[in-house]
């Protein structure tokens, strides 16, 4: 979408992929790369799962004026054989910008090229079917937790923690009844008030949401609700320009767009 003339937008196909369902653009050594995730290759009726997802990528020019319908940005296939592909987190690897990207095979951290025309480096991080994932340090000892949601659209959340021979362990289990935590969809990481902190949110159950974080006195995690009974779909974090913690909720099952200022 481009600004046009009398507040009008011109609108144009950059590229086309089948059953998109997160994308994002990565830096790296200045120059920024698309990455599309697809969720499936193809399917005849709701629920096939036959075809498997996969992830594109491509290199982003500075200047997208060129492509259109007729003349689509080309897309190369990055790793396909994913089935159930739905979980898109961003985040710092190396110094350079990445994806963490779940589905039934695990959850893998995807590197854009480190030099132009050099291809994409693949890690398995986790060989355990994930719904959404992400990687982040909340005990703060240096080396990062794998928060995992499972299965697909499922309700269970648990952290792994790296042991000594850098693999991820069980480390904590919400322990709440699965029952009362269905459809665990809204996640993202941040710092919260000045701690590493785990969002997430539900759509079925109790539908609530809450910010998981490390108790360093305790030796445990603690959680706390950020509001109950609104069915999260998606959420974000910013810090607004008075310099307050703001969350952003799609608060889905009751129509609502909401916005949380959190202090202490």
């Amino acid at each position: 979408m481009t600004p046009a003339a009398n507040g009008d937008w011109e609108v144009r196909t950059l590229c086309r992929a089948p059953f998109v369902h997160r994308f994002g653009i990565l830096n790296r050594a200045g120059r920024n790369y698309l990455i599309v995730c697809c969720l499936k290759t193809g399917h005849e009726y709701k629920d096939d799962w036959r075809f498997k997802g996969a992830c594109f990528g491509a290199l982003l020019p500075s200047d997208l004026s060129s492509f259109n319908e007729e003349h689509p940005l080309e897309l190369t296939l990055v790793k396909d054989e994913m089935l159930k592909n739905h979980g898109f987190s961003l985040l710092k690897h190396g110094g350079h910008d990445a994806a963490l990207i779940a589905c039934e095979e695990g959850t893998f951290l995807f590197d854009p090229p480190a030099v132009s025309g050099a291809g994409w480096n693949v890690t398995q991080i986790s060989p355990l079917p994930s719904s959404d994932s992400v990687l982040i340090d909340l005990d703060g000892d240096g080396r990062p937790e794998l928060g995992c949601i499972s299965p697909f659209h499922g309700s269970s959340l648990v952290i792994y923690h790296l042991d000594e021979h850098d693999h991820y362990v069980p480390q904590w289990k919400y322990s709440r009844p699965e029952s009362e935590t269905g459809m665990i969809h809204a996640t993202w990481t941040c710092t919260l008030l000045g701690k590493p902190t785990w969002i997430t949110g539900w759509r079925k159950g109790t539908k609530d949401t809450i910010a998981i974080t490390w108790d360093a006195e305790a030796g445990t995690y603690r959680t706390e609700y950020i509001d109950q009974n609104t069915g999260c779909a998606n959420v974000l974090h910013f810090v607004n320009k008075e310099g307050k913690d703001v969350i952003v909720a799609a608060n889905r099952e009751i129509d609502e767009a909401a916005l949380y200022t959190v202090t202490e």
